[in-house]
C-alpha cells in the first residue's frame, strides 16, 4: 500500500526495486542491482543500476523533486549506461518527455487506486554514443591493473588512476571494455552500498570502500 500524501522518492524506489528484482530473478547470466551507483569518479550517483550483459540505469524524480539536476545527470549518465530510464511522478512528465534524449526511457509513477503503479511511457533504446574513458572510470585501480595483466600489459606501480584508465582505453576496444567492466562489477565485493544479486550464485557484500 502507498503511504498517504505525496508520492515520495522512497515509495517509487521501493516499487521500482521490487519490480526489477522480480523481473531479473530468472536471468540466464549473473545480474546485480546497485543503489546509488557512482559515475564519473563520483560526480553523480544513479538511483538504481542493474548490471548483467548490459548496464541499465534508473533515475527517480518524485513529486517533491525538481528537474534542476536533470541536465548534468543526463549528460553524465549518457556517457556510461547502455540504457537509461527516468522514473517520475506525473508533474514532471511533460517537461521530461520533451527534454530527455530520444533513446532514454520514461516511466510514470502514478496512483492507481490505493496503490502506486509504474506505467511505461517510452522504452529505452541502446545508447548510441557511450564514452570509453568514462566507462573505464567505473573500475578501481587494482581492478584495472588486473585486467591489464590478463592482457599481458604490465601496469607500472607509479601510474595514477587516470593513467591506468587511459591505458585500459587504449588497450581494449569499446566492446571489450564494456564486457570487462560489466564482468568485474558483477563479481566485485565491497560496494559502497549493498549490491543485490538477482541471479547467479555469488553474494555481493556492502563495505565502506568507495
Amino acid at each position: 500500500m502507498r503511504p498517504q500524501g505525496r508520492i515520495r522518492d522512497i515509495d517509487i524506489r521501493q516499487k521500482l526495486r521490487d519490480e526489477l528484482v522480480e523481473g531479473h530473478r530468472r536471468d540466464p547470466e549473473p545480474t546485480i542491482l546497485v543503489d546509488e551507483f557512482g559515475v564519473c569518479s563520483g560526480s553523480a550517483r544513479v538511483d538504481i543500476v542493474v548490471i548483467n550483459g548490459t548496464m541499465s540505469g534508473y533515475e527517480i524524480k518524485s513529486e517533491s523533486d525538481t528537474l534542476d539536476r536533470l541536465a548534468p545527470q543526463t549528460e553524465l549518465y549518457s556517457r556510461i549506461l547502455d540504457y537509461v530510464t527516468l522514473v517520475a511522478s506525473p508533474n514532471h512528465i511533460p517537461k521530461a518527455a520533451s527534454y530527455l534524449p530520444k533513446w532514454w526511457g520514461l516511466i510514470e509513477a502514478r496512483v492507481n487506486g490505493p496503490r502506486l503503479s509504474l506505467q511505461v511511457l517510452r522504452k529505452p533504446k541502446l545508447n548510441p554514443r557511450p564514452d570509453a574513458y568514462s566507462i573505464a572510470q567505473l573500475l578501481w585501480k587494482d581492478e584495472v591493473a588486473e585486467i591489464l595483466r590478463e592482457r599481458s600489459v604490465a601496469p607500472q606501480k607509479a601510474r595514477t588512476r587516470r593513467q591506468l584508465w587511459q591505458l585500459l582505453v587504449e588497450t581494449l576496444s569499446l566492446r571489450e571494455l564494456q564486457t570487462e567492466v560489466r564482468r568485474v562489477l558483477r563479481r566485485r565485493q565491497g560496494w559502497r552500498s549493498a549490491a543485490i544479486r538477482l541471479s547467479g550464485d555469488v553474494s555481493c557484500q556492502p563495505s565502506a570502500k568507495s
